[in-house]
């Protein structure tokens, strides 16, 4: 049977790959996957631990918001739906005790509504663990990330170190590109936590 390609993916078949949904609810200017570009980048590794960053900019004419955490599934280059460990919580400090609060007006402190004017950015911070990529799994080729609850979300394309595509991305003085060199296989634990500015 031929693998669809992950540009020929439907909203509904990207919406299923989620492993977790955006905690965001319905904003009249929240920022949709046509007003924003999404950026994946691996940061740093220490003992079976991968950080990294997770950046929406606004590349629309006008302001639009986002808020808490975003929901996120992936997909590999022989066209599974990886079982991710998905968790949403502060990376940065202490996690939170089950899944986050809603997004809304009780939880403003935690989850705050960020409103980014044209050119603006938030970022989430991103940490995966476990189950890492190596040469004999299926290499990563698409991060799927939902903004709002409900919403079709963002297919990103990103490139596994393993990936045979990964030579057509060389490093630069040592740096990865963007979206590049990612270990996230079928089962890795991936955490990612609430957009900031």
């Amino acid at each position: 049977m031929p693998i669809t390609a992950d540009s020929d993916l439907t909203p509904q078949e990207l919406t299923a790959a989620l492993r977790v949904q955006a905690t965001a609810q319905q904003h009249p200017e929240h920022c949709t996957p046509e007003e924003v570009s999404i950026e994946l980048q691996a940061i740093d590794a220490a003992l079976g631990h991968r950080f990294g960053s997770l950046t929406v900019t606004n590349t629309s004419t006008t302001p639009c918001t986002v808020q808490g955490y975003p929901g996120f599934g992936a997909r590999g280059e022989w066209g599974n739906t990886f079982l991710l460990v998905a968790e949403q919580e502060n990376i940065n400090g202490s996690p939170t005790d089950g899944p986050p609060p809603a997004a809304g007006p009780d939880n403003a402190a935690d989850q705050p509504l960020i409103t980014l004017s044209p050119g603006d950015s938030a970022y989430a911070d991103v940490e995966w663990s476990g189950e890492l990529g190596g040469a004999a799994s299926e290499p990563i080729s698409l991060f799927i990330i939902q903004l709002v609850d409900g919403e079709t979300p963002y297919a990103l394309p990103v490139i596994s170190q393993y990936s045979e595509r990964a030579a057509e991305h060389p490093s630069v003085n040592g740096v990865m590109e963007p979206n590049t060199g990612l270990d996230i296989s079928f089962s890795t634990t991936v955490s990612i936590g609430r957009f900031q500015q």
